[in-house]
């Protein structure tokens, strides 16, 4: 991403010269990875391979609301696949299809933690 970033600047500076124009570049806002509970991440692959969904773990850049609760409790996300890979975007688009699966994944693993009955199951 620092390369990129890098390569991006080199090329505003290149056309301030050229075209005698000035650009302004405020920094990239980062945020810190998050690592999410094993407990849940597990859980969730559980449940999709019994409901013979075909899933994957993997990582997430974007800034999500699991980056705050996981600092107060346990998180795990479950992603659903976009039309040609876009998200985060206006051209963004999912199939109703996986919507479904997604949702059946994520009521079934409530489901599942609900019945585990470990109290310290939400602690941090």
């Amino acid at each position: 991403m620092n390369t990129l970033v890098g390569e991006v600047i080199e090329a505003l500076r290149t056309l301030e010269k050229k075209q005698g124009i000035q650009v302004r570049i405020d920094p990239p806002i980062t945020h810190l990875p998050t690592s999410l509970s094993r407990e849940m991440v597990t859980t969730i692959g559980q449940v999709a391979d019994q409901l013979e969904i075909a899933n994957k773990r993997m990582d997430s850049g974007a800034g999500h609301d699991a980056q705050n609760m996981a600092a107060k409790t346990k998180a795990g996300m479950i992603f659903v696949p976009s039309v040609d890979g876009i998200s985060h975007a206006p051209m963004e688009w999912t199939n109703w299809r996986d919507i479904e699966r997604g949702t059946r994944v994520l009521t079934e693993t409530l489901k599942n933690l609900s019945q585990k009955n470990n109290k310290t199951m939400w602690k941090a």
